[in-house]
């Protein structure tokens, strides 16, 4: 379902949308114990929610920040942020086919 969603916002082009479907990509993969993924689409969204108005809904935001706590416990500060630079310099159309990237151990 995140797949196809992402797919449709991406031929939308709209910006908010893409960058709260990277948010859940990066909760998924931090559920699935993939942290510097986790990070890195964190990263991205972050430049997603910058080019327009960042508003995030409370459950949104919520969940992302449990996420993050749990990721955050595993690296180390300076890790994350880099991470989530990398993340943050990618293009729009790089984040969303990173994030579509699926492991064929979870396909």
């Amino acid at each position: 379902m995140l797949v196809e969603g992402l797919v449709i916002i991406r031929e939308k082009n709209w910006q908010r949308g893409i960058a709260q479907f990277l948010d859940s990509f990066g909760c998924l993969a931090a559920a699935r114990g993939e942290n510097e993924r986790a990070a890195r689409l964190w990263g991205a969204a972050n430049a997603q929610r910058s080019s327009t108005k960042p508003t995030t809904a409370y459950h949104e935001r919520k969940q992302r920040e449990e996420y993050m706590s749990l990721v955050e416990g595993k690296i180390a500060a300076p890790v994350m942020e880099a991470l989530m630079a990398k993340g943050h310099e990618m293009s729009s159309d790089d984040a969303i086919a990173y994030a579509l990237q699926v492991d064929a151990t979870y396909a």
